[in-house]
């Protein structure tokens, strides 16, 4: 999905807001800023790409949890989980996907991994500096950074 999909309108919620549309939104917001960043260049600054990396790297994180959830809490499943954590989400719906071509789902598989080497168990780290107990999350996304956006 890119913005230029999306309806010209105040705010994208074409039924309900449910995990298929919040997974919708949160890739279209994706694809609004890496815009900003790699298609305007004559507004691009240089802090640009530095301030907005966590919330591209955020939303699109977001973005794949929503989705995972959006088949788990189907009625075809219906395999509600709570937890935040994309690899656990992923091994919850691989039963699931027997029947799909294991080639479909190598792009899925590879960003899960690569998020797992970056998230807690608890998914929060791309969310909150700390968790609930102070403790930092810094050496979880350490290197994060290093990830070439485009």
């Amino acid at each position: 999905m890119t913005s230029r999909k999306l309806p010209l309108t105040p705010a994208y919620r074409p039924n309900e807001r449910g995990f298929l549309n919040l997974t919708h939104s949160y890739f279209g917001a994706v694809d609004i800023l890496l815009e900003r960043l790699f298609k305007r260049h004559s507004s691009y600054r240089e802090g640009d790409a530095e301030m907005l990396f966590d919330p591209i790297m955020f939303l699109y994180r977001h973005a794949i949890e929503c989705g995972l959830k959006y088949f788990l809490f189907s009625s075809l499943i219906n395999q509600p989980v709570d937890t935040h954590n994309l690899d656990v989400l992923y091994k919850k719906l691989l039963p699931y996907l027997a029947n799909v071509p294991k080639e479909n789902l190598v792009s899925l598989e590879e960003t899960v991994e690569f998020y797992s080497q970056y998230d807690t168990k608890t998914g929060e780290a791309f969310r909150y500096p700390f968790s609930k107990k102070n403790s930092p999350f810094s050496k979880e996304v350490n290197g994060l950074n290093r990830v070439e956006l485009r």
